[in-house]
């Protein structure tokens, strides 16, 4: 099992993915699994923190759109993935989401990956 359908398993039970009267559901997980921050990086690096990401159950078919937005942005700005045979890091962006608070108030989150810094 994947450690972000296990982490939700976990808290809300076997039954998340068709729980939810609206529809099927998915775990959306960030920062995202196809990422060095992902669930996944603990398996690649033992060294690394193990869990830590968040993980939501969605709609199945958010969870596809978003996955093929970024999918398109990988492709569109040519981000390679994974390590050359000197085991350089691949393809390293910043990620900047500007968010609305319930107040009103705006945020931006920054993320880089592969290195795991994010503030």
């Amino acid at each position: 099992m994947l450690p972000v359908i296990g982490a939700v398993v976990t808290y809300l039970g076997k039954d998340y993915a068709t729980s939810d009267p609206a529809g099927p559901r998915e775990c959306d997980e960030y920062p995202f699994a196809s990422t060095y921050e992902g669930a996944g990086q603990h398996s690649k690096e033992p060294s690394a923190p193990k869990d830590n990401f968040s993980a939501l159950p969605i709609p199945k078919a958010q969870n596809k759109a978003g996955g093929t937005i970024l999918a398109l942005f990988y492709d569109k700005n040519r981000i390679l993935h994974g390590r050359d045979p000197k085991g350089k890091e691949g393809d390293a962006y910043l990620m900047a989401i500007d968010c609305h608070s319930p107040a009103g108030q705006s945020c931006t989150r920054y993320c880089s990956t592969p290195t795991g810094t994010s503030t």
